[in-house]
């Protein structure tokens, strides 16, 4: 409700212990927020400022509910990652060959 206009998602991982990679999966029920769209490898001073701001109202969330403040109920899209579907790629190069299907994206 605070960045209403902000393409923020919220993805849950429910990843084993033995399959965590990154910080998102280090809690009891691993969560990460995406911002963007942003290519990989650039950094546009846009997007990093509403993660900058994300971030801190989910900050804010935690100390507060960690205070006691009861908050009026609603809903939130979570997307749950269910699998991973890499790119088609040659065996010996290990180069991408092919796209994914847009009913898979």
């Amino acid at each position: 409700r605070q960045m209403p206009d902000i393409p923020l998602r919220y993805i849950h991982f429910d990843v084993s212990s033995e399959e965590s990679y990154s910080l998102d999966s280090v809690g009891k029920h691993g969560f990460a927020m995406e911002i963007g769209p942003q290519p990989h490898g650039v950094v546009r001073s846009n997007i990093y400022t509403a993660m900058k701001v994300g971030v801190q109202h989910v900050l804010d969330w935690v100390r507060f509910f960690n205070s006691g403040t009861i908050f009026e109920g609603g809903f939130v899209d979570v997307f749950t990652m269910i699998k991973h579907i890499d790119y088609p790629r040659d065996r010996e190069t290990r180069n991408i060959t092919a796209a994914i299907h847009p009913q898979l994206q």
